[in-house]
């Protein structure tokens, strides 16, 4: 569906803290039924994630992020036993993360000219700063002159394409001293935490250095390539070990990279048609055997590793607009390829997960050949018949999410990005076929809110319909109507997708309310309305200051003031995405 033929919904969320506690009639996971498992919406994210990953910590915690976001926000960590998200009171332009072997995550924020290195603490999520790393962007001619004075080699450089002809036996002095000063404080473009090994986070760094390839004469900027560096950080001594030689692998033109961990301390490096294998402890390298396509085939995407160790590669790239459904498997001892079952669509950008039973499950991606190019499918690879059969179909269609097996069982899939290119809020909970659920006393409590609020709201709906619809350029025949997703969420919606606000209940003292603030500084008349009467109808009284701020929302700055027994804290807030608009966030405490 294009971006113009987009109808924009109203979405009411009231989002409340369930409890669920899953326990297995069968016992074991390994014999959990994931091919007929059932899929229920999960709970919403605090800030809509689009290209998503995430890492496990400890005691079943969930880190989520966006990396090289444009504008810093705040880490997200799922905490299982309270069943929501929980945001750091921190916000990061999180360029890369990892989970260290002793619980803990190591969190890299990108900032304009330096690189910060955090510990997260699983247990009681604060941030402690590790170590900093400058990466400012160097002046090339700065780089040259220092050189270009050391040796002698000419007096003045006039344009950066200029020429060092140096003797033959300084040669290569000059090209190691080229590379020490560009080793020691050169741009990292991109950095990927891939491994830990005694004691050190190994990375992988997009970078520049001379490349020996060419022209001995030529030791201008323009030898300077991109290239894969290794690089490792101490985590006792904080310090960095940049001796290793460049990765020999041919950058193509500005695609990421890939990054995945296989057996036997390996990592796979892959891109486009390139593949090199990194050992992590031996810092040997090796390339792969040339991918076995057609040159039709752009790219092939990892998959998964299989119990035997093997690589599962399935989908990726036919050209430029179409999407493959070839899978290979690549030998990691025999070094070969060989064909195996194509999926049953073409797809890429998928969240690809390893189940218990070491099948593979794909869930979501992108087929720009389908009705709706984001998709909502899932598949499942299993090894000992070498084929593939269909998983239980996702609620809504994403692409580019993310997924993880949480310790009970359950799969989570988490943001993405819709059918209409908009960041998600939501996630996805896969109960497996054998799963029963035990409700504690809170989420009983939840359920009675739902059911309660639910009433609520249909007459709030039922007054504002026609207004509702004005506002967002709806057709009068649109459907809105309440829905919920089971876990003590609330949701006034057209379809599944959710718009211009939202209410999150925290608990029985505390409610959050989200408006979002369109591109003119105004809010939206009829969210104001309806947050108006759901107030007035819970006993919630405001003030002449609070009817003040909110029609300016320019002077709001984390103000807080009392009214009727309660204590109002409003700021702003980036909850909405895809729009250029932020929001307005009111926080109601019971006193």
């Amino acid at each position: 569906m294009k971006e113009s033929s987009r109808i924009i919904t109203l979405c009411l969320l009231l989002f409340s803290i369930s409890l669920i506690t899953v326990t297995s009639e069968i016992g074991a996971k390994e014999k959990l039924d994931y091919y007929n498992g059932k899929w229920m919406n999960g709970p919403s994210l605090n800030v809509p994630l689009d290209y998503t990953k995430v890492i496990q910590l400890k005691d079943g915690k969930l880190l989520a992020y966006s990396p090289r976001q444009l504008d810093p926000i705040s880490p997200q960590v799922y905490d299982p036993a309270a069943d929501r998200w929980i945001m750091l009171n921190k916000a990061l332009n999180i360029e890369t993360a990892i989970a260290l072997s002793d619980g803990q995550a190591l969190i890299v924020d990108k900032l304009s000219s330096e690189y910060v290195f955090y510990l997260l603490s699983p247990s009681d999520l604060s941030l402690k700063e590790l170590a900093r790393r400058s990466n400012k962007q160097d002046d090339t001619r700065l780089m040259l002159d220092q050189i270009a004075q050391k040796y002698n080699v000419w007096n003045q450089i006039t344009d950066i394409s200029d020429i060092l002809e140096p003797t033959k036996t300084s040669q290569e002095t000059m090209r190691e001293d080229m590379n020490e000063l560009i080793q020691g404080s050169s741009h990292w473009k991109y950095i990927d935490a891939v491994a830990e090994n005694s004691g050190e986070v190994i990375f992988m760094v997009r970078t520049q250095e001379v490349d020996n390839r060419k022209s001995s004469y030529s030791l201008t900027f323009s030898n300077m390539d991109e290239v894969i560096k290794p690089v490792r950080l101490h985590l006792q001594t904080k310090k960095w070990d940049l001796s290793e030689q460049p990765i020999d692998f041919k950058l193509v033109g500005s695609s990421l990279v890939q990054y995945n961990i296989l057996m036997n301390n390996e990592i796979l490096l892959t891109q486009y048609k390139a593949g090199v294998i990194y050992n992590i402890e031996t810092k040997q390298r090796r390339t792969m055997a040339s991918y076995p396509t057609t040159s039709e085939l752009q790219h092939l995407e990892f998959a998964g590793t299989l119990p035997n160790g093997d690589v599962l590669f399935a989908g990726g790239w036919k050209n430029v607009t179409k999407q493959s459904s070839d899978s290979y498997i690549y030998s990691i001892q025999n070094d070969k390829w060989s064909k195996t079952a194509s999926l049953p669509e073409p797809k890429t950008s998928y969240a690809n997960l390893t189940l218990p039973n070491g099948d593979i499950m794909l869930i979501g991606g992108l087929n720009n050949d389908a009705y709706e190019a984001t998709l909502k499918t899932t598949v499942i690879y299993k090894p000992k018949e070498r084929s593939w059969v269909k998983g239980p179909e996702l609620l809504h269609n994403r692409d580019q999410a993310a997924a993880a097996l949480l310790s009970d069982g359950r799969i989570m899939t988490i943001g993405g990005i819709s059918y209409i290119k908009e960041d998600l809020f939501t996630t996805e909970l896969m109960y497996p076929a054998g799963l029963q659920l035990v409700q504690s006393s809170e989420a009983k409590k939840a359920a009675k809110w739902r059911a309660d609020n639910s009433l609520l709201l249909e007459k709030i709906l039922s007054k504002y319909k026609s207004e509702l619809l004005k506002e967002s350029n709806m057709k009068k025949n649109t459907k809105v109507f309440i829905d919920s997703d089971g876990s003590g969420v609330l949701f006034i919606t057209k379809g599944q997708y959710s718009d211009s606000f939202f209410l999150k209940y925290a608990d029985n003292k505390t409610t959050e309310i989200y408006l979002r603030v369109y591109k003119e500084g105004k809010l939206s008349e009829t969210s104001s309305k309806i947050t108006s009467d759901y107030l007035k109808a819970k006993g919630i009284t405001t003030n002449n200051k609070i009817t003040s701020l909110l029609s300016s929302p320019g002077k709001i700055n984390n103000n807080k003031i009392e009214s009727g027994g309660h204590l109002f804290t409003i700021s702003r807030s980036k909850a909405f995405s895809g729009s250029g608009e932020d929001s307005i966030k009111i926080i109601i405490q019971k006193r």
